[in-house]
């Protein structure tokens, strides 16, 4: 059977917010769903900080905000999950609007480097004037595939978006006089691509190992802030349809192109077992924080 050029073309798209995306615009269209992981500081020099990155999608009903625990201590502090804040343009700047809730899970009174470590905030979608739920993706993940879910042949895209430290910056606004008038946030994101055919159990069971494409040579510079991009693959079934999966979250990378992640089954899991449990300390309020 011969298929249309629009036929054709629709196999060769992934649905995304039920809407076909052509196959190398996915990772142009997610872009907008993977953030910095910002905070807001009272107590430093400047009151927006990051620390990596995060993923924000939409799982049933709930809008969640998917990234490390580890993130939180950055710049060697101790922040809280509700020193996270998500910015949100409005006329004369931007806000940052808190959590409303958060979740993790803790076993034998660690948290680190293990699934224990991951992060889980949700927002309520309306909070006063700002409708938050086209920030969020609709990725559900009992209805998504997983890298074990697949015929590893039928994987034709691996690929992440993150917000890596050596493409963040602060730059200060002047007047015409020279004199610093506000402070601009830089936070510029990055698409990287992985071999497809290099997903493979780690020397952890908690996680699994990736490689880089073999176009960025052996090195691609220093890995912080990848911690918390999720990682995506793009698969095709039986009748040559396409689908976007998805594999997990980093955690870390070397400056060789070797990523260690959280695999997207005990993510998934994680989720669903712990998506109603309050983290043990306290969690933000409607409350916003004003930036400009």
């Amino acid at each position: 059977m011969t298929l249309s050029l629009a036929e054709a073309n629709a196999k060769l798209s992934v649905p995304i917010n039920g809407v076909l995306t052509p196959f190398m615009k996915v990772p142009e269209n997610l872009q907008r769903y993977c953030r910095p992981l910002f905070f807001h500081r009272d107590d430093a020099v400047y009151d927006l900080a990051y620390s990596g990155s995060c993923f924000l999608f939409r799982h049933g009903k709930h809008l969640l905000q998917l990234s490390t625990k580890h993130q939180l201590r950055m710049d060697g502090g101790n922040l809280k999950p509700d020193d996270v804040c998500l910015i949100v343009p409005v006329e004369d700047g931007h806000v940052g609007l808190s959590p409303n809730g958060a979740s993790r899970l803790l076993v034998n009174n660690t948290d680190d480097f293990l699934p224990q470590d991951i992060l889980l905030l949700e927002y309520e979608r309306h909070r006063g004037r700002h409708d938050l739920g086209p920030l969020f993706v609709g990725l559900d993940l009992d209805q998504t595939r997983t890298v074990s879910e697949v015929n590893a042949d039928s994987i034709r895209l691996a690929f992440t978006i993150g917000y890596p430290s050596a493409r963040q910056a602060y730059e200060p606004v002047f007047d015409e006089d020279w004199n610093a008038k506000s402070l601009k946030v830089i936070s510029r994101p990055s698409t990287l691509i992985f071999d497809e055919n290099s997903f493979r159990p780690s020397y952890e069971d908690s996680r699994e190992a990736i490689s880089a494409h073999p176009r960025y040579g052996q090195d691609i510079g220093n890995p912080n802030g990848w911690s918390g991009a999720p990682v995506f693959f793009v698969w095709g079934d039986d009748d040559k349809d396409h689908h976007l999966g998805f594999a997990g979250m980093i955690t870390h990378g070397s400056t060789h192109g070797g990523f260690m992640l959280y695999r997207a089954e005990d993510i998934r899991n994680f989720v669903n077992g712990a998506i109603n449990t309050p983290y043990p300390a306290p969690v933000a309020t409607p409350d916003s924080h004003g930036m400009v």
